[in-house]
């Protein structure tokens, strides 16, 4: 993924956006020379915070930089005196977000302490996606704040040393893969994506504009005019490329499920001994069965990738692209094929490390079969982030990846679901249509989860 995320960087060169992860912190009176101290001492410990990358004749290389304060120092800003700090505040930190990070030259993080008023400090932490994740953001936040709260009280710095670095798990994972180690792994997935491959069969409004090849077709077909040709090596890893050269120009969809619909939904996740994931994916999988009577479907979505305890306390970018595979059989009980979905989504998290990519590369599957559905899961459990817009709302959104994904959120009072779709595909009443139906759909599938599939009322479901 880490060689994936650099060439897409190359090859946006002309449409590069931000692509960061990000946290801000509002604190009280901040010791700045602590804090400044705790700051270098945090890009010390992790080289990836100091890492830059390359492309040499031997291949792509990382590279760690030693620390310098004028370049990787923390960035001090007093707006004491202006007449809106707040403001101002909000502004300085929207504009650090959008940094677009050089990362050939570095650095590819910053952090930024803004003194607001004598009593009221926020700092601002960004760094480059391609060497961290959501879960490294809660190592940095923790660790800093360790290092600060030792320093500030002239102690020393209580953090254990790091057993290894980011470069060392890369070197150990890139050797896994390739010998006998990943020969599990690569059995498992080869199982799963045996042919024949199923076509995607979402009912589009302009099924004449979607694109149809295999993974390395197109792939080669989008890349043909890139700053040099691509080696066998590197279509390995480039899934992530091959989707942001079609990225094309969408709509989101934002609408919500009752409080009551998720109760329905946990119930049946408790009743099946499964999860809301997998509950919720079975739901979407037989609500599209019952729009176009696909029966096999592969479903994808993002999974973090530290499956050892070692990992814990590293930062760095652990994250692989899943697509499993369920075959729904209309002749058993929908809570029977929510529990075969959790069974398959069990087996494929046991199996997470093998690199999409090189999957793709080694069956050069049709895209489009992969391509219709990708779903994206967060829970909110902070009660004071209700969800407060029940209204559904359309907004136009720049890129859009596949032809659908979902980001699916579970709050304290319901859950917000927001549909990228590809425009060129789907009409704004089409997709309008489709979910206010699924929201119908979702509380009669898990009431009648003992109901043989075949035997489901049609209720909430329109052709």
């Amino acid at each position: 993924p880490i060689l994936g995320m650099w060439m897409r960087y190359q090859y946006q060169v002309k449409d590069r956006m931000p692509f960061n992860v990000s946290a801000d912190y509002h604190l009280g009176n901040v010791d700045r020379k602590a804090m400044e101290r705790a700051w270098e001492a945090l890009l010390l410990r992790h080289e990836t915070m100091r890492t830059l990358f390359r492309s040499l004749p031997e291949g792509q290389k990382m590279m760690v930089e030693a620390f310098d304060t004028k370049k990787h120092g923390l960035e001090y800003i007093d707006i004491q005196d202006s007449e809106d700090p707040d403001t101002l505040s909000r502004k300085l930190v929207d504009e650090r977000f959008r940094t677009m990070f050089d990362l050939e030259n570095g650095p590819i993080c910053k952090g930024t302490l803004i003194r607001i008023s004598p009593e009221r400090t926020v700092f601002f932490l960004v760094i480059h996606h391609i060497l961290s994740d959501a879960w490294s953001r809660g190592v940095m936040e923790k660790e800093l704040m360790a290092l600060y709260e030792a320093f500030s009280h002239g102690l020393e710095n209580p953090l254990q040393p790091l057993p290894f670095q980011y470069r060392d798990f890369g070197a150990w994972y890139n050797r896994r893969i390739k010998n006998d180690d990943s020969t599990a792994l690569k059995s498992f997935w080869h199982a799963m994506f045996s042919p024949p491959h199923p076509e995607s069969n979402l009912p589009m409004d302009f099924p004449e504009n979607r694109r149809t090849g295999t993974y390395r077709e197109l792939l080669l077909e989008d890349t043909r005019d890139m700053f040099r040709p691509l080696s066998d090596g590197e279509q390995e890893h480039l899934f992530g490329l091959l989707v942001s050269a079609r990225s094309v120009k969408g709509a989101k969809y934002r609408f919500v499920l009752s409080e009551q619909s998720k109760d329905l939904l946990l119930g049946l996740a408790k009743k099946t001994d499964t999860s809301f994931f997998t509950v919720m994916s079975a739901c979407l999988n037989l609500y599209f069965y019952r729009l176009t009577g696909q029966t096999d479907c592969m479903t994808g979505t993002m999974v973090a990738t530290r499956t050892h305890k070692a990992l814990a306390g590293m930062l760095g970018y652990f994250m692989n692209t899943m697509i499993y595979r369920t075959a729904i059989d209309p002749s058993l009980p929908f809570g029977d094929y929510v529990k075969s979905v959790g069974e398959t989504v069990s087996n494929a998290l046991t199996h997470r490390e093998y690199p999409l990519e090189r999957l793709l590369a080694e069956f050069d599957v049709p895209l489009d079969s992969i391509g219709s559905l990708f779903l994206n899961f967060y829970k909110v459990d902070d009660q004071d982030a209700m969800i407060t817009d029940f209204e559904a709302c359309h907004e136009a959104v720049d890129h859009v990846y596949f032809d659908m994904d979902l980001n699916i959120g579970e709050f304290p009072n319901g859950i917000q679901i927001e549909c990228n779709y590809n425009r060129e595909l789907f009409k704004k009443e089409t997709i309008e249509n489709i979910f206010l139906n699924f929201a119908t759909f979702v509380p009669l599938a898990c009431q009648n989860s003992e109901v043989k599939i075949a035997g489901m009322k049609r209720d909430g479901v329109t052709k």
